[in-house]
């Protein structure tokens, strides 16, 4: 017989032989479980079914993931996920303008919050309107970190923010995954 077959002889060789099988199996449901992760993360695959969420009150519809709970706030809509370690809150804003808007809605998480840093500002988007976006991070009274970004937009003279709080820890596509749906599917009722 062959090479291999010479020294698997004996009970050492059958060992020898089942761990061999057991890594290959292991390694093979690894590789299975990373294309698996790679297609989810893929951008052109279809997600979550998208729902519309209607602020009557607050005059605009957001699209956000079907897989998110949605609640009336105010005049605003708060959306959390499942396992509550991601939260997006749409509501008009205290000030009118964008720029005025956008340091209102910051200026009420730094009051909200013991720290607060920003780390970067940039112009964006949202629901094709010209957008400012914020993002950091805020440590809550117990000492824990919360990620957060603020996109704000204005119409004329009404503005509106959307924040979302997320845990430190949480995986980026998950945050592309339920954030960007929403603010691309933002829009003005009237």
């Amino acid at each position: 017989m062959g090479l291999l077959d010479d020294r698997l002889k004996g009970r050492r060789g059958v060992v020898v032989l089942i761990v061999t099988g057991v890594i290959a199996a292991v390694a093979a449901a690894a590789i299975v479980a990373w294309s698996d992760d790679t297609e989810d993360a893929a951008p052109n695959r279809p997600r979550d079914k998208l729902v519309e969420v209607v602020s009557r009150a607050g005059d605009f519809a957001v699209s956000a993931p079907d897989v998110l709970v949605g609640d009336q706030v105010g005049r605003g809509v708060k959306l959390t996920s499942q396992n509550d370690d991601l939260v997006i809150t749409v509501a008009p804003s205290s000030e009118a303008g964008l720029r005025a808007g956008h340091a209102a809605t910051l200026d009420v998480i730094r009051g909200t919050y013991p720290e607060m840093r920003v780390d970067r500002e940039v112009g964006t988007t949202m629901g094709g309107l010209e957008a400012r976006r914020s993002v950091g991070v805020v440590r809550r009274a117990r000492g824990d970190q919360v990620l957060f970004s603020v996109t704000t937009a204005a119409q004329g003279r009404r503005t509106w923010s959307v924040v979302l709080f997320a845990a430190r820890d949480i995986d980026p596509a998950r945050l592309e995954r339920f954030y960007q749906p929403v603010l691309d599917g933002f829009r003005v009722l009237r």
